[in-house]
């Protein structure tokens, strides 16, 4: 049986930041058998909503309708997780730190896990780690384990990365998931990174 990660993205999502990590999570064995790894896309609701791009994505399921069992839970940012509204998230938060499952966040959604104390026990990175502390009603409380140098960081669990880094955040959630072999991984990163014919040159 497929593992299933549920996915959250809010009206007004970061498209490019899921752009990576989705196809690989959802790519199926080449041998035609079940994939290791299946998604589920969360939002408030199961109402369309559209990304900063302007792509419009229905949502699988609504934040009350979340299964009591998944095994990852993945966070991409964009420019809804400061509205009073990204509360209704943290409840999914807590039930995967409950059940320490594998929790990753990107852009302002790892500034998000920072507001609401989930990253102060952890090394990290996010957007900025000055914002992390200064944003209204935050229980942050772990600047010395913020990393500004890092583009993605794995500590705990948990999965932070910056807003300019989906691929080497999709990387981090990758192998943390063990979705592929570490080795496939890694060439799949570096192809992404420096381009295909820089790669493979001989």
């Amino acid at each position: 049986m497929s593992k299933l990660a549920l996915v959250v993205l809010l009206d007004h999502f970061a498209d490019w930041e899921a752009g990576h990590l989705l196809p690989m999570l959802n790519t199926p064995p080449t041998d035609g058998e079940e994939p290791a790894w299946k998604s589920a896309v969360v939002s408030l609701t199961k109402e369309p909503i559209k990304s900063m791009g302007q792509l419009t994505v229905t949502p699988d399921l609504s934040i009350s309708e979340v299964p009591e069992s998944f095994d990852a839970l993945i966070l991409i940012g964009g420019m809804s997780w400061r509205k009073e509204e990204a509360l209704e998230v943290v409840p999914l938060i807590e039930k995967a730190r409950q059940k320490k499952v594998p929790l990753a966040a990107i852009c302002d959604a790892a500034n998000f896990l920072a507001w609401h104390g989930f990253l102060n026990d952890v090394a990290h990175t996010g957007n900025a780690g000055g914002d992390m502390s200064s944003h209204p009603g935050s229980t942050y409380d772990n600047k010395e384990g913020f990393d500004d140098t890092a583009r993605a960081l794995t500590d705990g669990g948990i999965i932070t990365a910056d807003g300019a880094s989906p691929v080497d955040f999709a990387a981090h959630v990758l192998r943390a998931l063990e979705v592929l072999p570490s080795e496939v991984i890694d060439e799949w990163e570096d192809v992404q990174l420096v381009g295909e014919k820089a790669f493979y040159r001989e």
